[in-house]
């Protein structure tokens, strides 16, 4: 008996659980559909936001998340700040990240783990695990060499 009533309550846990995750992530979808966001700082080495433009790496021009779960992005990775990539993908939303594919990778090449979104302002985990970041050893396996930054978006008008 006692086993049941755990069971039950365990099983409805779960159900309500679902069900917020369900909330939030339509929420989290609302917030960021048809807007487009500018990387304003990213937190360096020493723990001191910095902007993009001095710490080489990263420098998010441009980010668009559509309504269709279509984003677009003009990113900066040259230590020069000077070869902008332009990329197009989808992206769907978890409870607390934002999940986005390249057209020209297989798999999630970029991961935005939100950790403030209010008003204006989009702050998280940036993780890049393109094919850039792919290497290649003599032997013939490859290993990724994954990139995290920690970074501060504002939103842009159109």
């Amino acid at each position: 008996m006692m086993a049941a009533i755990l069971i039950c309550g365990l099983v409805m846990a779960g159900c309500s659980s679902s069900s917020d995750d369900d909330t939030t992530t339509n929420e989290m979808h609302a917030k960021i559909a048809n807007t487009r966001w500018q990387m304003t700082e990213v937190l360096n080495q020493n723990n001191e936001w910095v902007d993009p433009a001095f710490y080489t790496g990263v420098d998010i021009r441009e980010l668009s998340f559509g309504s269709d779960n279509k984003y677009f992005m003009r990113i900066c990775k040259s230590a020069d700040m000077q070869n902008v990539t332009l990329i197009n993908g989808y992206y769907d939303v978890g409870r607390d990240a934002i999940n986005m594919t390249d057209d020209c990778y297989q798999g999630i090449a970029y991961n935005l783990k939100i950790t403030n979104l209010s008003g204006n302002t989009l702050e998280g985990l940036f993780t890049d695990w393109g094919v850039e970041q792919q290497a290649y050893a003599s032997n013939g396996t490859t290993s990724n060499n994954v990139r995290h930054y920690t970074i501060r978006l504002k939103r842009i008008e159109k």
